[in-house]
């Protein structure tokens, strides 16, 4: 809630998290397993995309854009390595560890398992292109799954598997956590028992995830 005089109010209504979707059906073909390092992402990813010699077929998609998104992704190797970002309020950045997270991504882009532009990539761009048949290895949230599955532009229906994301060397893996908020009037008339299942029934934005 935010302090008047605006006395702005908004309710929880969703909670998700960044997970590694795969092209299930391709991972077959070549006897390949959900990596469990980016190292091993990127072999698998290279293996299969000489294997199906489809030039437009990336090898990884994740957010890259200036949007909240990158910030998860930045925050993906760097959390792996065992790093905090902040303690309490204070800024609790390790340089060293941010470079090497970095890099690992440049590597990434570099070996032709990302596309050169995924500096320009957002959420929907991965989740659009993955639907395509035209990505491997897809970075996205929770959400994504109904539209893998279920959205009539989709051609992976059936075709998708969904893992824990890689994690640095020698380290466990990260995630990224996020939520969506409601945001009611103050002068609504419903009560606060209704407001939940008010959201959901107005269709508010952040309820269709």
């Amino acid at each position: 809630m935010i302090p008047n005089p605006v006395r702005r109010v908004a309710l929880p209504d969703f909670a998700d998290a960044m997970f590694l979707y795969y092209r299930k059906d391709v991972l077959d073909k070549y006897g390949v397993k959900p990596p469990a390092t980016w190292d091993e992402l990127a072999a698998a990813a290279k293996k299969m995309q000489q294997g199906e010699k489809s030039p437009n077929l990336q090898g990884l998609s994740f957010q890259g854009a200036p949007i909240e998104g990158a910030v998860c992704t930045f925050l993906l190797p760097y959390w792996s390595q065992g790093k905090e970002f902040q303690k309490g309020s204070k800024l609790a950045l390790d340089k060293p560890a941010a470079v090497t997270g970095l890099n690992m991504w440049l590597k990434l882009v570099d070996q032709g398992v990302a596309k050169k532009n995924i500096a320009e990539v957002k959420t929907g761009d991965t989740v659009n292109e993955f639907m395509a048949g035209d990505v491997l290895f897809a970075i996205n949230w929770g959400f994504a799954w109904d539209l893998f599955q279920s959205d009539a532009n989709s051609k992976v229906k059936g075709k998708v598997g969904v893992a824990k994301l890689p994690a640095m060397p020698s380290r466990q893996p990260a995630s990224a956590a996020g939520s969506g908020p409601c945001p009611r009037s103050r002068r609504t008339k419903l009560r606060r028992p209704r407001w939940s299942s008010s959201c959901h029934r107005r269709k508010c934005p952040n309820s269709s995830r």
